[in-house]
């Protein structure tokens, strides 16, 4: 017969395509009704950070106009592309700072959505709506954008966009570099274990030596170590979450440890084991790494979901339960 066959793909292709539209309107849907909760009048605690990301683009003089930037490092360890960037939209562009830090909360939980939508449907969004993601993206704005760029970095095909997008949140926080450097390492391991290189209890220890050595760095080794390179946020001090908060995150690493061999060689999951491990031992270390927690969120929901039925569904009630409680304390509803 003559002619052209038509492409068996070409309906697969088409149903994909359509299936990534109706994915990404769920996301974007989502991150809009997030974002129109008046969140800010329900809070008890209010979004402190963002209040002064409000005053310093408004009021306050820039980086560079402070004399702070005299060169490529400098611009880098200020981070001062999100400088350049907030102020060249509200300044120059004459964009609302509201509204411009309304675009990046929006950015955040689309990117959050779409990391659970990918792997898990739509159906579990409602596990993104917790008090900490809340805080995170109404609040952690520059961490926030930065962990965006890294979502997008990991859906690309491409090599060199997947690298230039990585390289570019670093200059958004320079804390990206431990993001890329965990994710790096989780997928080493979990590439190891699927060749059968390495062993799962091998897999288990290196994932927790990790997430341990982390803690240590950023703990009682970060002062000397920032004070080593320059960097300005060397006596800046967060407070670190009481043990009783970090109690579910606890028993959820302890759960994602016992897991199977299946279970590490998902590369997403052992990432979610490094960022439990730097979390619990900055817990016992009084370093304050709830904003891991925070960063990697749905990484963290998505990887109890591959738990084996009684234990995901164990899992999601104490997650539910934890929810609750934190709901409570976060609306101040014991006042």
């Amino acid at each position: 017969m003559n002619g052209v066959r038509p492409s068996m793909h070409a309906p697969m292709r088409a149903a994909t395509l359509q299936s990534a539209w109706i994915g990404a309107l769920q996301c974007a849907l989502f991150a809009l009704l997030i974002e129109f909760i008046p969140w800010d009048s329900m809070s008890a605690w209010g979004f402190e950070d963002r209040e002064v990301y409000f005053q310093k683009f408004s009021y306050l003089r820039s980086l560079f106009e402070e004399n702070r930037i005299t060169g490529f490092i400098s611009f880098y360890l200020n981070e001062a592309l999100w400088d350049l960037l907030a102020r060249g939209a509200i300044s120059d562009l004459g964009i609302p700072a509201e509204l411009f830090f309304g675009l990046v909360t929006f950015l955040c939980l689309f990117c959050f959505a779409r990391q659970m939508v990918l792997h898990h449907g739509a159906k579990v969004l409602w596990m993104l709506v917790n008090p900490i993601v809340i805080d995170f993206v109404l609040s952690q704005l520059r961490m926030a954008f930065a962990i965006s760029i890294l979502f997008a970095a990991s859906w690309q095909r491409r090599r060199w966009a997947m690298l230039a997008l990585a390289v570019l949140a670093t200059f958004i926080h320079t804390a990206m570099f431990i993001f890329i450097g965990f994710y790096w390492l989780a997928t080493l391991v979990s590439a190891r274990l699927r060749d059968g290189r390495i062993g799962v209890m091998q897999a288990r220890l290196v994932l927790l030596g990790g997430g341990i050595a982390l803690a240590l760095i950023i703990g009682p080794f970060r002062e000397a170590l920032m004070t080593a390179v320059g960097d300005r946020r060397a006596e800046y001090q967060l407070a670190a979450r009481s043990l009783s908060y970090a109690l579910f995150w606890m028993g959820l690493l302890a759960m994602m440890i016992h897991q199977a061999k299946d279970f590490f060689t998902k590369q997403d999951n052992a990432f979610a084991v490094l960022i439990l491990t730097v979390f619990v031992a900055g817990t016992l270390l009084d370093v304050a790494t709830l904003r891991f927690i925070a960063g990697a969120f749905p990484l963290l929901i998505s990887a109890m979901l591959y738990f084996v039925r009684a234990e995901r569904v164990l899992a999601i009630a104490v997650y539910v339960a934890y929810s609750c409680f934190q709901w409570y304390y976060w609306l101040n509803w014991f006042s």
